[in-house]
């Protein structure tokens, strides 16, 4: 094989810039990888846009709320309407029978009917009398008929109403229903992007923890080897000036000296880890009643229109809780900031209501305030009822209320 000058340079060029690509292929992710505090930025914006989500679904859910029990009212008032409504028609029924009856023998008697009542009067005065009762009953049976059909026609369109009361607060609800599913959807989105981010926090964050090892090794390593280098070179001019100089003459040992030893101080005790407060007593024993309760479904699950006593959502608990203190207030957020009496923030109770939004009429989650700063509530779906220490912290409360 004839040698072709340059050919092999060209070919170690070649190997040298595939190399180097490998390298930069390999090098360029570990480089592209962000750090575990750009991950944290992330992961707080994330946050941020799951926290405005979740407010979302909080009106959404007390809209579907306000919903249900428009729609509960409507459908009562059109039971009710609608058994009144039986009644009367059985009623007309009824009169109309003796109605055509009476027709009916009036037709095949005619006058005489009238007549006869006249011949077996005693007296014409009587007779009289008679016909005239007999006048004025047909009239009233004629009125009060009148009367029934006016009342049938107008319970008609009563009902009429009704149903399209029913039916638009069905509409309302299933259009409810629809917005807090999509909600819904994006929350699990959102939370799912968040979990991915503290995932690859965890990542960074170990990933730095092995290059912070790894740097600190090199550096006690480094240290080390400098420390031997000076120890072996002053061992060097220890020896060099050993050598220039006569040995020294020899000296009396002296004595040995005893040390006394110090008594090792004893460990202090370490102190005891104390215990979360207890919710403040109540001075008010149902309040103290509807705390007791609340706090006994912690751990339950939330569900969105859920009043107890097995899932709740956040106006359920509030009013499973007073219930069970004997005292009804409305079901939804909103109503029950309208039931409550106002209250300033320094006057908060335990028993006493905080309400949440992003205005009072954009309200949309109550907890109950237990003292020490800290709320029983049922958050949001996918959490439990639960006890938060920062409910008279929150940046979203627009107001207190009393029961």
């Amino acid at each position: 094989m004839s040698y072709v000058p340059g050919r092999r340079s060209r070919r170690a060029a070649a190997a040298l810039v595939t190399a180097t690509a490998l390298v930069g292929v390999m090098v360029l992710p570990a480089m592209a990888q962000p750090s575990s505090q750009e991950l944290r930025g992330r992961q707080q914006d994330a946050q941020a846009r799951l926290d405005t989500l979740m407010m979302d679904v909080a009106e959404v859910v007390e809209d579907y709320n306000e919903a249900a029990v428009a729609l509960e009212v409507a459908e009562a008032a059109q039971a009710a309407t609608a058994a009144e409504h039986r009644r009367l028609v059985d009623e007309v029924a009824a009169l109309t029978g003796l109605a055509e009856d009476h027709v009916r023998r009036m037709h095949k008697l005619g006058p005489s009917l009238e007549l006869a009542s006249i011949f077996v009067a005693g007296n014409p005065t009587d007779a009289g009398a008679k016909a005239a009762t007999l006048r004025r009953v047909l009239a009233g049976q004629r009125a009060d008929l009148e009367q029934l059909a006016a009342g049938r026609a107008a319970i008609s369109v009563t009902v009429t109403r009704l149903d399209e009361q029913r039916t638009i607060a069905a509409e309302r609800a299933a259009e409810v229903e629809t917005r807090r599913a999509d909600l819904e959807a994006l929350v699990a989105s959102q939370q799912d992007e968040i979990s991915g981010l503290e995932t690859e926090i965890a990542q960074a964050e170990a990933r730095e923890e092995a290059e912070r090892r790894r740097a600190e090794e090199e550096r006690l390593r480094r240290e080390a080897e400098e420390r031997a280098r000076q120890a072996a070179e002053q061992e060097r001019r220890a020896a060099q000036q050993r050598e220039s100089q006569p040995p020294p003459a020899r000296q009396p040992a002296a004595p040995e000296r005893s040390v006394a030893t110090a008594p090792a101080p004893s460990p202090s005790p370490s102190p005891s880890p104390t215990a979360e407060p207890a919710p403040a007593p109540s001075t008010r024993r149902s309040a103290q009643t509807a705390i007791d309760t609340a706090l006994a479904q912690v751990g339950k699950p939330y569900r969105y229109g859920g009043s107890g006593p097995n899932n709740f959502d956040c106006s359920g608990l509030t009013s499973f809780a007073w219930r069970a203190a004997g005292v009804e207030i409305t079901r939804t957020s909103r109503s029950q900031y309208a039931y409550t009496k106002r209250i300033a923030r320094g006057d908060v109770q335990p028993g006493d209501l905080i309400f949440y939004g992003r205005s009072v009429s954009r309200i949309s989650h109550v907890a109950m305030y237990i003292g020490g700063g800290r709320v029983v509530e049922a958050p949001y779906s996918g959490q439990n009822v639960r006890v938060r220490g920062d409910g008279m912290a929150r940046k979203d409360i627009v107001g207190y209320g009393r029961v």
